[in-house]
Parts: C-alpha cells; structure tokens; sequence
C-alpha cells in the first residue's frame, strides 16, 4: 500500500503502484525516488514514515 504526503488527502491509503493519489490526485514518491509505505508518527515539527526505495 502507498501513502499519499498530502496533509490534506481524505483517503492517503492507495494501491501499491499507483502513480497518483486516487482521492486527491497528488504524487505518491517522494523526490520521485521514495514510495511511502506507512506513516509511523507524527508530531508538532514534521511527520515519520517507513518508505522504500
């Protein structure tokens, strides 16, 4: 499952090798290198994912 970065997304969770966000339309790599995977936490300076290559 690939998670979307937007803050905003109504629905972050997608398909594994989805391109884009289906509900918000967003890319789902980061610096088109890194798929997010999950979200591990999140606090008042930024957010923790596990990602993948």
């Amino acid at each position: 499952m690939s998670y979307c970065l937007n803050p905003l997304c109504p629905h972050p969770e997608n398909l594994l090798h989805a391109e884009l966000c289906q509900a918000c339309g967003s890319t789902l790599l980061l610096r088109d290198r890194y798929r997010i995977l999950h979200a591990l936490g999140q606090g008042g300076f930024g957010a923790t994912f596990l990602a993948r290559e």
